[in-house]
């Protein structure tokens, strides 16, 4: 029972490490969006969906995971709020 007990503690333990490694990997600036670029929209409605792509982009997920990595960045949330924007 014990040993089965330590199994479960070091699976417990390598799948943290491997959480804790991910998210600084995903700090790495090689992976970090730089710049927003709009096409398709006036000059006005290009800067409010910058402005609104930026903010979309600070902080992280779950205190670890950078919101600005290219490779998790919220495209959905940010596609979804441009088209509420242009609704209103």
């Amino acid at each position: 029972m014990l040993h089965l007990f330590y199994k479960i503690l070091v699976v417990i333990i390598l799948i943290l490490l491997f959480f804790v490694a991910g998210g600084g990997i995903s700090q790495n600036d090689r992976f970090k969006i730089e710049k927003v670029v709009v096409e398709g929209t006036n000059e006005s409605d290009q800067n409010k969906i910058r402005e609104l792509a930026q903010e979309r982009l600070k902080g992280n997920y779950f205190f670890i995971y950078a919101r600005e990595n290219s490779y998790l960045f919220p495209r959905k949330e940010i596609s979804t709020e441009e088209r509420s924007g242009e609704k209103s």
